[in-house]
């Protein structure tokens, strides 16, 4: 496991050594403003942007 920033808070997270950040191109003209296709979030982040799942 290594240090990662979430990307939406900013926190240091751990994720997979094999982890790598992969972007569709470098934001210029595009609606993805240069953040990555495969982002990486903290579990608050992710609860508070997918949800918590029904049992």
């Amino acid at each position: 496991m290594r240090e990662e920033n979430c990307n939406a808070c900013h926190k240091e997270i751990e994720v997979t050594e094999d982890y790598k950040p992969e972007y569709c191109c470098s934001g210029y003209e595009c609606g993805c403003y240069g953040l990555p296709t495969n982002p990486v979030f903290c579990d608050e982040c992710e609860r508070e942007l997918i949800g918590v799942a029904v049992e």
